[in-house]
């Protein structure tokens, strides 16, 4: 019997399963500890872009190129930490 799966795949499958499971460690540690910035938690990108005031993703990738708020990547998925995004809110008042 031949399978249709590859090794990498799998492997692949497993350490996004895996990053999955860590997001949601942190992301659960970060709101059952503090509401404060400094928890270390990890917004996504919608979230991010509402927060922002409705961004485009165009405007997130230019502000991870300029240093203004870099990215964090988890696996494939892009986050974004709590603190940076607190960070640029208060320099805006609340509307970067």
């Amino acid at each position: 019997m031949e399978s249709n799966f590859s090794i990498e795949s799998i492997i692949e499958n497993a350490a996004e399963k895996a990053a999955f499971k860590v997001v949601a460690l942190i992301g659960g540690i970060a709101k059952t500890t503090t509401e404060t910035p400094k928890d270390g938690g990890l917004l996504s990108k919608d979230e991010v872009k509402v927060m922002c005031g409705g961004i485009t993703d165009m405007t997130l990738s230019r502000w991870d190129k300029s240093g203004y708020l870099p990215k964090t990547r988890v696996g494939r998925k892009i986050f974004y930490r709590v603190e940076d995004v607190a960070r640029i809110t208060g320099q805006k008042g609340g509307q970067a």
